[in-house]
């Protein structure tokens, strides 16, 4: 008696999928509770008085021109470079990847789950990815959605969060208080361009590596 053939494949990455949107959504959100933190701050407020305005504001784009006028008003041009970039320049700001962050999120959250059935030698293989609702008038131009991305767009969003959370600390003298020495090393980070992948000398990048304090004479 002969043994059956084995059964070809059918797989799929939908659940992929599903986890990695539903990151990708709470990185987002992250991003909003540390904007409505830094808001407080600077309207010398409560956090929970800050909330109940900060998320009456359904517009990302008033948003950011408000936060954008605050900063302003409160440290004048000390950290415009972080924030906005350098003037005529391609170097770009905070706000810039925080623009860019509010428009894919607009897509991660609307667009539609599109479902590619390949035939493999092992089994079918069906991938799902995110693609604008209108599919019907896809062109090359419109760049799908898939795990990758959604990956991609949640470590920006940490990057973003946690920028944010360290002006916050510091724009409230919290920094300043727990060590000097970090205040000082953030005061040089704020009063230069914010630049997303950070580079490895920078606090937040994956690959930063804290200098060693040099030793002292007795102990060389």
């Amino acid at each position: 008696m002969t043994d059956p053939k084995p059964s070809k494949l059918h797989t799929s990455n939908a659940d992929e999928l599903l986890i990695e949107r539903a990151r990708a959504i709470e990185g987002y959100a992250n991003i909003e509770r540390s904007l409505a933190r830094i808001f407080g701050n600077l309207l010398g407020t409560t956090p929970q008085r800050a909330a109940i305005v900060f998320f009456r504001i359904t517009s990302s784009h008033a948003r950011n021109i408000i936060l954008e006028s605050l900063i302003e008003e409160r440290f004048g041009s000390t950290y415009r470079n972080y924030w906005d970039g350098i003037p005529k320049t391609p170097t770009k700001g905070l706000f810039s990847l925080l623009k860019r962050l509010d428009q894919r999120r607009n897509e991660i959250v609307h667009w539609h789950t599109v479902v590619e059935m390949n035939m493999t030698p092992t089994g079918q293989f069906d991938r799902h990815h995110l693609s604008p609702p209108n599919f019907w008038a896809w062109t090359p131009e419109v760049q799908e959605i898939g795990p990758d991305e959604l990956r991609e767009f949640t470590a920006q969003a940490d990057f973003v969060t946690r920028s944010l959370n360290m002006f916050d600390m510091f724009a409230s003298g919290l920094l300043d208080k727990s060590s000097p020495e970090a205040a000082r090393t953030w005061r040089e980070i704020f009063q230069q361009p914010c630049i997303y992948p950070p580079p490895d000398t920078h606090p937040l990048s994956p690959n930063y590596a804290k200098p060693q304090t040099p030793p002292r004479p007795s102990e060389a």
